[in-house]
């Protein structure tokens, strides 16, 4: 095993670090495929699996060299998710938000920044940002408090960002965005589900925490790209991009990194199955044949699809590329990529024979977790195409992205 980088290596080149992040990924995916079961057991990521995301620092990924990260791009974190997610769903999701949340942290001011990086140290950050707690206005800041829903990963993370609805400098209410340590909440027992398993999204309280005046910011600021990491990394502009092109850059991948699972399990579960009743091996049917082969082009599709949308964020000034109806169009298809490769690995799933529903078989996970997750409110089909119609129609859409 290879030591992680360390900050004395951060002066090599981005190709340099790049190369030596994914060949940690590709090592660290197969310790996770290798114990996939125990892993889907569990409500949440083993302690020794987190230790492993932390002892290669794949969460300094997107995070800047002047605080203790290694400054790679959007494509980087990608890969690396994609990677780890064909090996389970649960862990590629929950390293998404560990790669993708401290660069929401590089959003928000400074002096935050200061206390969640301290010491040129990275820590594991989860969030919760629908806006369900409450900010209550009191002599220097607010005092935080409420309940936060389906965070995942905060059972391991040492920071989390939250959200609430409060007013901004000009009294306008906004969801507005801080941070609270790990000691300040209580996590509660409420993650009982059949897919996604281990991604630990447990449910919280925050119950009275202080929040110094200027340690909020307002939340559509960091979406549309305005957070503060626009003026305090100005020569990268990884940190003035809006937040749903870093979103998708870091969690669509697992969709793709599944469905390319799957359609590689299709094709070695039937390379050697044999039907019980006839006797004969499932690869000389036509059927099967028509399958694997339409399943591995809708594949290739996807994965094309996708690299072409990180080719797109890399290239110019995505902050001034992608306006409000680009980001809806985006989100739209951001959500179809979700809904074709769900239907793939359902497709893979069901040409695979019953022994693809045992509880052991890697096609169930995928499976499942697909499913669950494809249900996310962020990867709503209708609502994000819907949205898009209306932009298309001249008519104001609801969704703000």
């Amino acid at each position: 095993m290879r030591q992680p980088l360390a900050s004395s290596t951060l002066a090599a080149p981005s190709t340099t670090k790049a190369a030596a992040v994914l060949e940690d990924a590709r090592t660290f995916a197969r310790d996770v495929a290798a114990r996939f079961q125990e892993i889907d057991r569990s409500d949440s990521l083993p302690d020794d699996i987190v230790g492993m995301i932390r002892f290669y620092g794949f969460q300094k990924i997107l995070v800047p060299e002047s605080r203790g990260g290694f400054e790679l791009d959007l494509d980087t974190a990608s890969e690396v998710v994609r990677i780890v997610s064909g090996a389970c769903p649960s862990v590629g999701w929950v390293l998404g938000f560990y790669i993708g949340t401290p660069w929401i942290a590089c959003q928000l001011p400074s002096d935050v920044q200061d206390r969640v990086f301290a010491g040129g140290q990275v820590p594991l950050l989860a969030s919760a940002i629908a806006p369900t707690l409450q900010l209550e206005p009191v002599p220097g800041g607010y005092i935080a408090s409420g309940k936060c829903l389906w965070s995942s990963g905060s059972k391991h993370a040492d920071y989390i960002i939250c959200t609430a609805r409060a007013p901004d400098e000009a009294g306008n209410v906004k969801p507005m965005a801080f941070v609270v340590p790990q000691s300040a909440i209580e996590r509660l027992d409420s993650w009982y589900v059949e897919g996604m398993r281990a991604t630990g999204s447990f449910d919280f309280l925050v119950k009275g925490v202080d929040i110094p005046e200027g340690q909020v910011i307002p939340w559509p600021q960091i979406i549309g790209g305005g957070g503060s990491g626009a003026g305090l990394y100005p020569g990268n502009l990884l940190y003035s991009r809006p937040m749903m092109l870093m979103t998708n850059g870091y969690m669509l991948p697992l969709f793709v990194g599944a469905v390319r699972a799957a359609v590689d399990e299709l094709v070695r579960v039937n390379r050697d199955r044999v039907n019980t009743n006839s006797g004969k091996v499932s690869a000389q049917k036509a059927a099967i044949q028509m399958r694997v082969g339409r399943l591995s082009a809708r594949t290739r599709l996807v994965e094309d699809i996708f690299d072409a949308f990180i080719r797109s964020v890399l290239t110019g000034d995505a902050r001034q590329t992608y306006g409000p109806d680009e980001r809806i169009a985006l989100n739209a298809r951001a959500a179809l990529i979700v809904e074709e490769c769900r239907d793939i690995i359902t497709q893979a799933t069901l040409g695979s024979g019953a022994h693809s529903f045992k509880s052991t078989s890697l096609l169930q996970m995928l499976y499942r977790d697909i499913t669950m997750i494809s249900i996310h409110p962020g990867f709503d089909p209708d609502a994000a195409t819907e949205a898009h119609g209306k932009v298309l129609l001249g008519l104001e859409p609801e969704m703000f992205i």
